[in-house]
């Protein structure tokens, strides 16, 4: 299979990185705004030009004005990721011109040996041939004046891209056979870290301080021959600060995360104990009709770990019944313990009814010893009789039932019917949807 060449878009905050991003990638997967600093973790997107594929990856930009832990951590994301990149963009301003933040940032590429191109973005006036001059100084090479807002010249910069990256002999094809799971919860309950650990590496910031993840980020991984995308995303929070944009984008990405993924890991710190912002979130992916697995995280800070399990498994019992067909795992990030688990259970609840035998003939013979059993009360005079019922989906399961009057399904026979339908068939983590139709 042929090498997808990672080009990597670097540069001070607030120069048009992600809006570049975007245009390559004909997406709105990076925040733009023009506040600096919005970007904090790598975003990665694929880009197919003149028959060779690339993964275009957005970084964050350095900013010394950010507390010294975090723009350390920072700066070392973006030595990394220059390190595993093919080429890499440099992007600079034209408008504020050269400044000394992007005379560091020429010395940091110098100095790695990787491939660039220094682009001006920002360029209003392409036949001002001095509007670009002045970035000579820094020793990058000839720079590509573009308007990554308006696409001009883009086109120009990705010839250029193309004839210094080599052909290769084929290209990827989709695979059907991977996993989409989105990585969910409240801020700092240990998502990114989660992330980190089962890729063995620093892929997404971490830091104390909630809200650090702020886009939704896709990442490959292959454990064992089954391939799977994790998708991290930011916190969602319980309200809105008002007027907080960014927050309200971040969470808008993390819910579009859980319509694109096949299974959700829901990350909830153990020490909290499984809370109504939890509860809540959960009820979002099940009204969303997406697999569901319960993650407690931090199993390494809780010293009475038994009576902890216990009342998070009481509170579902007797609080939120509809949790009680979702797995629950209980792990610990940093210290890597049981992190695969999360990997193998989402395989399993998304695999096992694709593979299980599920014919109509069979629904119909256990929804008659159900009704057998238990019969449906009469409403007015009038007792609900199914003619049968036939499995539309598998995943999510969605069960349509031929009834002679719909409205007299009431909801506590249709639960019953749920309940007994998952005694025997494999519908772990998955809301079952029952519709109704009138024969």
């Amino acid at each position: 299979m042929k090498k997808k060449w990672i080009i990597s878009i670097v540069g001070r905050p607030n120069v048009g990185k992600s809006t570049l991003f975007n245009r390559l990638t004909g997406t709105r997967n990076a925040i733009v705004d023009k506040t600096p600093g919005i970007t904090r973790d790598v975003i990665e997107g694929d880009l197919h030009w003149l028959g060779k594929s690339f993964t275009i990856v957005d970084t964050a930009g350095y900013d010394k004005q950010l507390e010294d832990t975090l723009k350390e951590k920072i700066l070392m994301k973006i030595l990394e990721q220059i390190k595993h990149s093919d080429m890499v963009i440099f992007v600079v301003d034209a408008k504020t011109g050269c400044t000394a933040a992007d005379e560091v940032f020429a010395d940091l590429l110098r100095k790695s040996g990787t491939g660039h191109i220094l682009a001006v973005n920002k360029v209003d006036d392409f036949n001002n041939v001095a509007v670009a001059s002045e970035f000579y100084s820094l020793g990058m090479g000839d720079p590509i004046p573009i308007s990554a807002q308006q696409g001009k010249n883009v086109g120009d910069l990705l010839d250029i891209v193309s004839e210094r990256i080599p052909d290769a002999e084929d290209d990827f094809g989709e695979d059907e056979d991977i996993i989409k799971i989105a990585i969910i919860g409240q801020p700092n309950a240990g998502k990114s870290s989660l992330l980190n650990s089962l890729l063995g590496y620093d892929r997404v910031l971490v830091h104390d301080v909630p809200g650090t993840t702020r886009d939704s980020i896709d990442t490959q991984l292959e454990v064992d021959g089954k391939k799977f995308i994790l998708l991290d995303t930011a916190g969602i929070r319980k309200r809105f600060r008002r007027g907080d944009w960014l927050e309200k984008v971040s969470t808008t990405k993390a819910l579009d995360a859980i319509d694109r993924c096949d299974v959700t890991l829901l990350v909830c710190d153990l020490d909290r104990g499984l809370t109504h912002q939890d509860k809540t979130i959960a009820g979002i992916v099940q009204e969303k009709c997406k697999g569901l697995i319960m993650v407690f995280n931090k199993i390494d800070l809780v010293k009475k770990f038994e009576t902890a399990v216990s009342k998070i498994d009481k509170e579902i019992e007797y609080e939120t019944p509809f949790l009680k067909n979702v797995p629950r795992l209980y792990i610990s990030a940093l210290e890597k313990r049981k992190i695969f688990d999360v990997l193998a259970e989402a395989d399993r609840i998304y695999t096992e009814p694709l593979g299980y035998e599920i014919n109509t003939s069979g629904i119909n013979s256990l929804l008659q010893e159900i009704i057998s059993s238990r019969p449906p009360v009469s409403r007015k005079g009038r007792a609900l009789k199914i003619m049968y019922g036939t499995l539309a989906s598998r995943v999510p399961p969605v069960l349509i039932l031929f009834v002679n009057d719909p409205k007299l399904l009431v909801k506590a026979y249709r639960k019953y019917i749920e309940n007994c339908l998952r005694t025997v068939f494999p519908f772990d983590g998955y809301p079952l949807i029952i519709k109704v139709r009138k024969k």
